[in-house]
């Protein structure tokens, strides 16, 4: 179905969330090992939503060619799209870590940006 993705629970077989804005259809998706996170496969982007609000936050872009599937590397921050170009393309997440990286990387970004 394009536009939209349902996020289901395994465990209770219940819909968690449906997952609005993707523009083209969606050939895989994947959560994130805390659960944070969803991806999501379309034709040529990974979208990358937030999985407590069901808003797409961004898109990933890259290939050319229809992507087949998507998944989360067991860091949590590292995302694997595989494509019919037969070609896999790799990502990395920066904002997908816990509390502690993000600080991190927050501070590493203000210690780097100009003093007006």
């Amino acid at each position: 179905m394009a536009g939209a993705a349902p996020d289901w629970s395994v465990e209770g077989g219940r819909l968690l969330t449906v997952l609005r804005g993707h523009f083209s259809p969606i050939y895989g998706a994947s959560t994130s090992p805390d659960g944070r996170w969803v991806v999501t496969a379309g034709r040529i982007t990974v979208g990358l939503w937030p999985r407590a609000s069901g808003q797409l936050l961004t898109y990933l872009r890259g290939p050319e060619s229809t992507l087949t599937g998507v998944s989360f590397g067991s860091d949590g921050r590292s995302i694997l799209a595989g494509s019919l170009d037969g070609n896999a393309y790799l990502y990395r997440c920066d904002v997908c870590g816990n509390l502690a990286s993000l600080e991190a990387l927050a501070e590493q970004r203000l210690a780097a940006a100009p003093v007006n």
